[in-house]
């Protein structure tokens, strides 16, 4: 469910190292492959309706912002765990 309440069904599917997940509107994916010590992840999310390609840059303003959300967080709990001492599955 989105912040403003709206509902969509999705299709997923999934594959070793991927995900893709599409509704009537917003579609989106994820992949991860190993690179050397760690992973290097991406991720994607657009519009599918008809004009949507237009409308992609209201959401540019907040898009580093989004990004940084999303990998900060997961950096901040892999740390937590990886301290010496830590509990499993500790997080900050």
């Amino acid at each position: 469910m989105s912040v403003s309440g709206h509902r969509e069904r999705f299709k997923v599917v999934r594959r070793p190292g991927w995900c893709l997940m599409r509704s009537r509107l917003p579609a989106g994916g994820m992949a991860a492959v190993p690179e050397g010590t760690g992973t290097r992840f991406a991720f994607f999310s657009a519009y599918r309706f008809p004009a949507g390609a237009a409308l992609q840059w209201l959401r540019r303003p907040g898009a580093r912002a989004r990004g940084t959300a999303l990998t900060t967080a997961p950096q901040r709990r892999i740390d937590a765990r990886s301290r010496p001492g830590a509990a499993p599955g500790a997080a900050e």
